[in-house]
C-alpha cells in the first residue's frame, strides 16, 4: 500500500529537510520514500531543470506570477494533463461502446461521468 502526501514551504531548504527527516522516519518501521515517486519541485520558477509545479492526484498545482496581487504570484490549482487524457479517452470509449445505443442511454452514461469528474475538479465549496 503507498501513501502519497505533500509537503510545501517557502523556504526550498526545510523541504529538503524534511523530506530527509521522514526518510530517516519510514527507515525505522521498515519503510522508504520510492525515488521514482519523491519530487521536489517549485510552484513558481523552474528547479532543478524542471519547470514550475507539480501534478498530485490528478491536479496541477502551480503559482504564476501577476502584479494584481500583494503577494505577486497567484496559486492555481487544476486537472493535470494526463487527467484530462484520461477522461477524454473515457469518454470516447463510452461513446465507442455505446455506438448503436439509443442516444438517451448514451447521453446518461455521459453524464454520470462528466458530472463525477467535475465533482472532483470542483474547487468551489472545498
Amino acid at each position: 500500500m503507498s501513501h502519497d502526501f505533500v509537503i510545501l514551504h517557502e523556504d526550498i531548504k526545510v523541504v529538503q529537510q524534511a523530506a530527509s527527516v521522514i526518510q530517516e522516519w519510514l527507515n525505522q518501521v521498515g519503510l522508504e520514500l520510492k525515488p521514482e515517486k519523491t519530487k521536489i519541485a517549485h510552484t513558481l520558477k523552474k528547479y532543478d531543470g524542471n519547470q514550475p509545479g507539480f501534478d498530485f492526484l490528478g491536479f496541477n498545482i502551480r503559482q504564476y506570477e501577476v502584479k494584481s496581487t500583494r503577494q505577486g504570484f497567484k496559486t492555481l490549482n487544476k486537472p493535470s494533463s494526463k487527467s484530462i487524457k484520461t477522461h477524454y479517452r473515457k469518454l470516447a470509449d463510452i461513446c465507442d461502446k455505446y455506438n448503436t445505443a439509443p442516444t438517451e442511454a448514451l447521453i446518461a452514461k455521459l453524464n454520470s461521468v462528466i458530472k463525477g469528474w467535475a465533482n472532483y475538479f470542483s474547487t468551489q465549496g472545498k
